[in-house]
C-alpha cells in the first residue's frame, strides 16, 4: 500500500508522497503539471473531464462545467448533466478519482492499493468532513483521515525542521 497526501482545493488540487527518503514528493499530473484544477465538465456525449482540459472549456460551455463545488460540501445542492443527478460529494469524488488516478500511475499500482490523507479547511464541520470522506469513497480512495488545513501545515513544517 502507498500512502498519498491530497489537498482537495476549491481551485486547484494537488497530492504529495513522504517517501522514505524524507524528501516529499508532490506527484505530477497526467498533464506533467503540480496543481490540477478543481473542475469538471460533462459533455454531451456522457464523459467528464477534470483539470486543465476541463478549465479550457469555461469560455465555451460553462454550464456544463462545474468550479467551487468544494463550497457545497456537506449541502443539498443536486446538479444535473445529461439527464444524470450529481451530488457535491459525487463531483468531488470524481476529482478525487482523477487525482488518485495520477497517484496510481505514479506508483505503478491499482487505486485500490493507495490509501490517503485528504486535507479539509478549519471551518469544515461533521456534514462537510462526512461529505469528503464519501467523496473519497466515490472515488475508489481508503481515506486513513481527513486532516484540517492548519494542522497539515503544523506537519509539513515539523517534517521540514527533523
Amino acid at each position: 500500500m502507498r500512502s498519498i497526501g491530497i489537498d482537495l482545493g476549491t481551485t486547484y488540487s494537488c497530492v504529495m508522497h513522504h517517501p522514505a527518503s524524507g524528501l516529499d514528493v508532490v506527484i505530477e499530473t497526467s498533464d506533467g503539471k503540480d496543481l490540477t484544477p478543481s473542475v469538471a465538465y460533462f459533455s454531451s456525449n456522457g464523459d467528464v473531464i477534470v483539470g486543465d482540459r476541463a478549465k479550457e472549456r469555461l469560455a465555451d460551455d460553462a454550464e456544463n462545467l462545474v468550479v467551487g463545488i468544494k463550497r457545497q460540501m456537506g449541502k443539498h445542492f443536486p446538479l444535473e448533466f445529461n439527464g444524470n443527478e450529481y451530488t457535491p460529494e459525487g463531483i468531488s469524488g470524481i476529482i478525487l478519482r482523477r487525482l488518485a488516478q495520477d497517484a496510481a500511475a505514479h506508483f505503478g499500482v491499482p487505486v485500490s492499493d493507495l490509501r490517503s490523507v485528504i486535507t479539509v479547511p478549519a471551518y469544515f464541520g461533521v456534514a462537510e468532513r462526512e461529505a469528503t470522506f464519501s467523496a473519497a469513497e466515490i472515488a475508489g480512495l481508503t481515506c486513513l483521515e481527513l486532516l484540517p488545513e492548519p494542522v497539515a501545515a503544523a506537519y509539513a513544517y515539523g517534517l521540514s525542521e527533523g
